[in-house]
C-alpha cells in the first residue's frame, strides 16, 4: 500500500487538488473517503486500483474532462455520482482508457459473435 504516513498525506493532497480545481463537481463524500483511505477495508478493491483497474479504464465511465466522469455501471455502488478517473470499485469493467461502450464484456462479447467480428476485448 504506502511506505509510510507521509506518502499517504503526499497523495491526499495530491488528490484534493484535483478535487478543487473541478469545485462545481460533487463527489459523494463516502467515495472520497474510501478513495484517501485507498480502500483500507476492501483488499480486493485495492489491489484492483494498485493494478490500474480504475474508473477512467472502466466501460461505464462516461469523462466530463481528463480527471472527472459520471459513472454508469448500474451494478456500481458509484452509479451516477461524479466520480474521479482514479476511483475504483468491485465491478470495475475493463475497456481501457479511450472510448468507453457502456457493455460488459460478455455484452461486448456476444455483440461481436452477432455481428461476426473477431475479439471484442
Amino acid at each position: 500500500m504506502f511506505a509510510s504516513l507521509e506518502m499517504f498525506r503526499r497523495n491526499a493532497a495530491r488528490h484534493d487538488q484535483h478535487k478543487h480545481s473541478c469545485p462545481r463537481l460533487l463527489v459523494e463524500p463516502t467515495s472520497h473517503q474510501l478513495y484517501l483511505a485507498r480502500w483500507l477495508t476492501e483488499p480486493a478493491v485495492r489491489q484492483r486500483y494498485e493494478s490500474g483497474e480504475q474508473c477512467g479504464g472502466c466501460a461505464f465511465f462516461a469523462p466530463f474532462n481528463y480527471d472527472w466522469g459520471l459513472c454508469g455501471h448500474s451494478a456500481s455502488r458509484h452509479v451516477t455520482e461524479t466520480v474521479f478517473e482514479h476511483f475504483t470499485c468491485p465491478e470495475y469493467e475493463h475497456e481501457g482508457w479511450g472510448p468507453h461502450s457502456f457493455k460488459t464484456r460478455t455484452q461486448r462479447v456476444l455483440l461481436a459473435e452477432a455481428l461476426g467480428e473477431d475479439g471484442a476485448a
